[in-house]
């Protein structure tokens, strides 16, 4: 692995969304950031930790992940993708992630199936030992626009919550996150 660049960190919503204003996600949400103790019940388990969100979210609904890519780039080795997590074999969406991260960071094998977009990134990571951790920088309160609402079946009016957080491989700030957990259960999902 090459020597990695210092590029500056994405701490806000906003800051994920530029990246992708051109790819149909509409106007970035409203959001405001909230202490993890008041994150309501199940978000709190989902976002609150320092674990990957691919991990969790298996574990909360009891299945495999599986990931669409909505719209990725890469300008030189940072890639930068938006993707939709869901259970694999539904169409049924559990999580929106934006990520960016500099490729250098991560082995050969690691590059090509990130690229590749067909699994998603925290079983990449795990499946390839990379040394790292994860830090959670902020929780969410997220109001959804119709765009966002659409992507997630959210109910109109009702909050989604989502984090900040960077994974740090090798001791170095390596790729940022953010990530919206889908609406669970039926008072807070349309019927998709």
């Amino acid at each position: 692995m090459m020597e990695a660049r210092s590029i500056p960190a994405l701490l806000t919503l906003e800051a994920f969304w530029e990246m992708f204003l051109e790819d149909g996600l509409g106007p970035p949400p409203a959001c405001k950031r909230i202490l993890a103790v008041d994150l309501p019940p199940p978000y709190q388990d989902l976002l609150a930790h320092r674990e990957h969100m691919t991990v969790s979210m298996e574990e909360h609904h009891g299945g495999v992940a599986a990931i669409r890519v909505l719209a990725s780039r890469l300008d030189e080795n940072i890639y930068s993708r938006c993707t939709l997590l869901m259970m694999a074999g539904t169409e049924h969406p559990v999580q929106l992630g934006m990520v960016r991260l500099d490729l250098d960071r991560v082995s050969a094998p690691a590059r090509r199936e990130i690229l590749g977009g067909q699994v998603p990134l925290g079983r990449v990571l795990i499946a390839s030992n990379i040394h790292r951790r994860v830090e959670l920088l902020a929780c969410l309160e997220i109001r959804p626009t119709r765009e966002l609402g659409a992507l997630l079946a959210a109910l109109p009016g009702k909050p989604l919550y989502g984090r900040l957080a960077r994974i740090v491989c090798g001791g170095e700030g390596s790729i940022d996150l953010l990530e919206i957990a889908a609406p669970t259960g039926p008072k807070f999902r349309r019927n998709l």
